[in-house]
């Protein structure tokens, strides 16, 4: 018998089943009550949670720009079952007008140690220059804090009048 003639079959006698239960006792109040008891939130309290929310993401926009952190990325191909594409281990610096990305591990396997130094001697000459700027450098401080400032209005547009 097939998967198909066996679902078929038991069909009706799982119909039969459930309509030969009794329905559930349920007071007759208990829907009213919670409802009363719960009201729905106010057109208010709506507005207030979700500029709350937006406000813990600005928050933690802010910090992610502060902190340190590995991520791992690994991307697929087309497929649901497809093998990955790229899979990196990236170390997450801020800079000061963003972040530096150094890749410490491709694949599984960490990165030669030549590799991540020419990396790292990046980074320093970098915080190097935020820590003596020079014109191009102070320019792009100026453009990062404008993004910053005005980004987020932009960026998700919520309860934001």
């Amino acid at each position: 018998m097939t998967r198909t003639n066996q679902i078929l079959g038991l069909g009706p006698a799982l119909i039969v089943l459930c309509l030969s239960l009794p329905a559930p006792a349920t007071p007759a109040g208990d829907q009213e009550t919670f409802a009363a008891g719960n009201p729905s939130p106010t057109q208010e309290q709506i507005q207030s949670l979700m500029k709350r929310a937006v406000e813990n993401q600005h928050r933690n926009d802010r910090a992610i720009e502060e902190f340190e952190r590995i991520e791992h990325q690994v991307s697929h191909g087309p497929g649901q079952n497809s093998e990955p594409v790229s899979d990196r281990a990236i170390r997450i610096l801020p800079s000061g007008t963003g972040t530096m990305k150094l890749q410490i591990a491709e694949k599984g396997v960490p990165v030669s140690r030549d590799f991540y130094r020419h990396e790292l001697e990046y980074a320093v000459s970098a915080l190097n220059l935020a820590i003596h700027p020079n014109e191009r450098y102070k320019q792009d401080l100026v453009k990062f804090e404008k993004r910053r400032r005005d980004g987020p209005r932009r960026q998700y547009g919520v309860g934001l009048q």
